[in-house]
């Protein structure tokens, strides 16, 4: 929270210097614009302790900010929230003969701070008529000034340009955020001590879903239970996103507990300590229709957006690696094409390419359809499916050896898709987004 508390002193400085002073520059400038234009010293503010507005109010317990009602507070929406406040910048101090009490409505919102060593508060007054600034008054431990203020920030979207220099959306944005109420900042993380300690002890998560046979991820050994099929390997980018994406998650807002339906997936998480943890994932509460994640032992429920559904619904198949082979870079390819000749090819890798035919008679190999064909087959597959014994692999392209002792396959092209079948282990490699007018078919496509 010492990055809160920095940002903080940031937001009460309310601009070092002005903008008249940003365009002339000088560092000799500079200090003198400093001391003329803070209106607080940072260095007698002291520790960060509450702030506070019309609808919410949020203090620092221990370590951590909390809701008036106890709630944890999200640590990152905090400090979000105050870089876009670190935002505003004084452009002009006003006199006393030039304040009206118009700039300053009765109903103007107030955000508060308060310090270990004293206090600041910011009243928003009415936006200037032909620019994007406006009114700001701060009281600082009972110094009142007013000013006329802006907000630095980059602009975003697209505007007319003939109407952007007076455009209301920042000075909006800034009285919509001081008119938040506590919901905004609660946190809304699944697994919020994971996610503040950012690590986790878990020891294994099994999946339930009805897109999916029920599997296991077992993390200390980096596997999944039951093994990938066909001597395929667990894809490990898949295992640490899915495990990144549970520990970020976030939802729209805790609910109140009432009756849950329609459950459509279950997680259950055990640590080191073999405590488990279970989140069942339901369509219905209360008869409303939605997403809500309950966590079972703590008995309490989040309700989370449809996009972020597809966190629960992972099948043993995305955790496979489908790829054909475990060498992406084979020394020796053996090619067999339906006209019966057979050819061995020598490659070399690195920063050349280069095929070798093992038999000079079979020709010169063509380096860059050797290339395709290497990167091909030793990329991921789109999809995997199982050999039915019912496809015709006598129309096969040719049949590939891969390496010395690996693994063959019948290369072959199906409705704009190239498939490699594995007969001997049952399966099929599905590519489906190629450039098949690079890739070679015949061995004229191979050899000059």
């Amino acid at each position: 929270m010492k990055r809160i508390a920095f940002l903080s002193i940031l937001l009460v400085l309310i601009g070092i210097f002005t903008y008249q002073f940003e365009e002339k520059g000088g560092l000799e400038r500079l200090a003198m614009e400093e001391a003329k234009h803070k209106i607080i010293d940072e260095a007698y503010l002291g520790e960060l302790k509450e702030i506070s507005a019309s609808n919410f109010s949020i203090k620092k317990d221990g370590e951590h900010f909390k809701t008036s009602k106890g709630i944890l507070v999200d640590a990152q929406r905090l400090q979000q929230y105050l870089e876009i406040l670190g935002k505003m910048k004084v452009k002009r101090y006003l006199k006393s003969d030039e304040i009206s009490p118009l700039f300053f409505p009765s109903d103007s919102p107030v955000l508060k701070f308060v310090f270990s060593k004293g206090y600041a508060h910011f009243k928003l007054g009415s936006k200037l008529e032909f620019d994007q600034s406006f009114y700001m008054e701060v009281n600082q431990n009972g110094v009142v000034k007013q000013m006329i203020a802006v907000d630095s920030s980059p602009n975003e979207g697209t505007y007319d340009k003939t109407t952007f220099h007076k455009n209301p959306e920042k000075y909006l944005r800034f009285k919509t955020m001081i008119l938040l109420n506590e919901d905004f900042f609660i946190d809304t993380h699944i697994f919020q001590r994971e996610y503040m300690a950012k690590k986790v002890e878990w020891v294994s998560i099994r999946i339930e879903n009805n897109s999916s046979n029920p599997f296991e991820l077992l993390i200390p050994e980096r596997r999944i239970s039951p093994s990938p099929p066909y001597g395929l390997n667990t894809k490990r980018a898949s295992y640490h996103e899915f495990i990144s994406d549970l520990v970020n998650f976030t939802g729209v807002g805790w609910m109140k507990n009432g009756k849950l339906s329609n459950s459509v997936s279950k997680l259950v998480i055990e640590d080191k300590a073999k405590r488990k943890k279970t989140i069942e994932v339901f369509r219905a509460l209360d008869g409303r229709e939605g997403y809500f994640a309950h966590l079972v032992e703590e008995d309490k429920i989040l309700s989370f957006n449809e996009k972020s559904l597809k966190t629960f619904l992972k099948k043993e198949e995305d955790f496979w690696e489908l790829k054909g082979v475990k060498e992406s870079q084979p020394k020796r390819i053996t090619m067999a094409f339906p006209s019966g000749k057979t050819v061995e090819v020598k490659l070399k890798h690195g920063n050349i390419f280069e095929a070798q035919a093992v038999k000079e008679s079979d020709g010169e190999p063509v380096n860059t359809a050797f290339k395709y064909l290497i990167d091909v087959i030793s990329k991921e597959a789109d999809d995997l499916t199982r050999l039915e014994g019912n496809e015709n692999l006598d129309k096969s392209l040719f049949k590939l050896s891969w390496g010395v002792e690996g693994p063959q396959f019948h290369v072959m092209l199906n409705r704009g898709e190239l498939t490699l079948v594995n007969k001997e282990l049952g399966f099929m490699l599905h590519y489906k987004y190629l450039d098949l007018q690079k890739f070679g078919k015949e061995l004229k496509d191979f050899f000059l």
